[in-house]
């Protein structure tokens, strides 16, 4: 499922509601949150930058696809730079990093590309030894207390 957007304040809006509709329809709401967050930080970065060098009527893609359990989503923009030159202080691709499986940036055939995958599996954040409801790790926890 594809959107050309014109790179504007209401890109991010109609980005997301594509999202919602095509997740929903895919069966896929289970990793709806997390895709509406990041298809928001891919699609406001790249009106950011192509708002401060490109003329208002220039447009940006939205490109969503899907297998059983795993989400592709790939914005792209005219510009052919990569990445902010600063990458470490670029809050909205750490956050990318930490909630996707994985991401990267292509070129295309008209400037760059964007993209990151969510799967169905949680984040490696979320993975380790569950802890017991008292806040000590299991190895300590003692049984008749707590």
């Amino acid at each position: 499922m594809s959107l050309t957007i014109p790179a504007s304040g209401a890109a991010t809006v109609r980005a997301r509601q594509l999202t919602s509709y095509a997740l929903t329809c895919w069966g896929l709401g289970q990793l709806l949150d997390d895709a509406k967050l990041v298809v928001t930080e891919l699609v406001d970065n790249a009106v950011k930058a192509v708002v401060r060098r490109e003329p208002a009527s220039t447009e940006i893609g939205l490109r969503l696809q899907a297998t059983s359990q795993t989400l592709m989503i790939e914005v792209e923009d005219p510009l052919t730079e990569w990445l902010p030159p600063r990458i470490h202080e670029a809050r909205g691709l750490r956050l990318i990093s930490a909630m996707t499986d994985d991401w990267g940036v292509r070129q295309s055939t008209t400037g760059k590309i964007v993209w990151a995958t969510l799967s169905d599996e949680p984040p490696d954040y979320l993975c380790g030894p569950a802890w017991p409801a008292s806040g000590e790790p299991w190895g300590k926890h003692r049984s008749g207390a707590g």
